[in-house]
């Protein structure tokens, strides 16, 4: 079963990598504009204020002694290390959005992020993420006891 699932997953990286290798050019400029409007960089670095904030309550809440002593440097090493992640993960996002769309899509997205609408759109997403994570964090540390009891059953072991 494992083998399977490593097997299905080799596959489907490979598969990938070839369509990005051979991304149409056109496609593969309008993603970059495309993702110019979506991941700038002030964009990305309100993302990540909001998202660390839990991370920092967390930190507030159960050293607040500490956290009062280092606050800054505690956001300073936080928001790096995770524009870190975000600049890591953005990386090479124009050829999975060139390989994932079809041109028209990709034109859709572009024209939409060009839009007032559209940027107004975008400009909450990062609200949107903060208020989002919570509930979601909640849901997978509920599930993952009983996804792995579930694979324990199954004789797949994680460990």
């Amino acid at each position: 079963m494992f083998r399977t699932f490593v097997s299905a997953l080799i596959i489907i990286l490979t598969t990938i990598t070839a369509k990005a290798q051979s991304a149409d050019p056109e496609r593969l400029a309008l993603a970059r504009a495309y993702l110019e409007n979506v991941q700038n960089e002030a964009t990305i670095k309100e993302l990540i204020k909001n998202s660390s904030e839990p991370f920092l309550e967390r930190i507030r809440a159960t050293q607040p002694i500490v956290y009062s002593e280092k606050e800054d440097k505690i956001r300073e090493l936080t928001e790096s290390i995770l524009l870190s992640v975000a600049k890591e993960v953005n990386e090479g996002m124009d050829l999975i959005v060139a390989t994932t769309f079809s041109l028209d899509e990709i034109k859709a997205l572009k024209e939409f992020s060009d839009s007032d609408i559209g940027k107004s759109v975008l400009a909450k997403m990062p609200e949107l993420g903060v208020a989002i994570q919570p509930k979601m964090q909640s849901a997978m540390t509920r599930a993952l006891p009983e996804l792995f009891q579930s694979l324990q059953q199954e004789g797949i072991s994680l460990r």
